[in-house]
């Protein structure tokens, strides 16, 4: 982490330059990712649908997993073939906020991802609910399109 970020302040400027003159932004935070069904194309080009959520009072990281788990299986047994991820709060996290993790489904493409919104509809809403309803209260996903724009070599 604070490898790529030494890199970004000494090659980033030109191209932070670009990009705030079309999106001015002054916060960033870092997550750490958790990976629940893997994405056929990451880091490739693809629409992510992200939501905050807040653990219930006395739930666990391990109730969550057990429920990840069983998610993750049902998701691939229904075809969809979405790549899901939790990222989890850190470093820059505002201090009032109260989220615990973000849910992170990927799509390469609008068509995959209303294909799994009708499997969704024809049941998986009611699965969902049934393995998360106790565990967690989640707020409404927005959803962007995501263009890598390059990648760190490891050393």
């Amino acid at each position: 982490m604070g490898r790529i970020k030494d890199q970004w302040f000494v090659k980033g400027a030109k191209m932070q330059q670009k990009f705030d003159a079309v999106a001015p932004c002054n916060a960033s935070s870092f997550l750490t990712s958790m990976e629940l069904k893997p994405y056929a194309n990451l880091g490739g080009l693809g629409y992510l649908q992200v939501n905050a959520c807040e653990l219930n009072e006395g739930v666990s990281y391990q109730d969550v997993a057990a429920a990840d788990k069983k998610w993750s299986s049902w998701m691939t047994d229904k075809g969809m073939t979405l790549g899901a991820y939790r990222w989890f709060t850190g470093v820059d996290d505002a201090r009032a906020s109260t989220t615990d993790f973000y849910n992170v489904y990927i799509a390469e493409s609008l068509e995959e991802r209303g294909k799994a919104h009708d499997i969704m509809a024809k049941g998986g809403l009611q699965v969902a609910q049934s393995l998360y309803g106790d565990l967690m209260m989640c707020d409404k996903p927005l959803v962007w399109m995501a263009q890598p724009s390059g990648t760190v070599e490891p050393s």
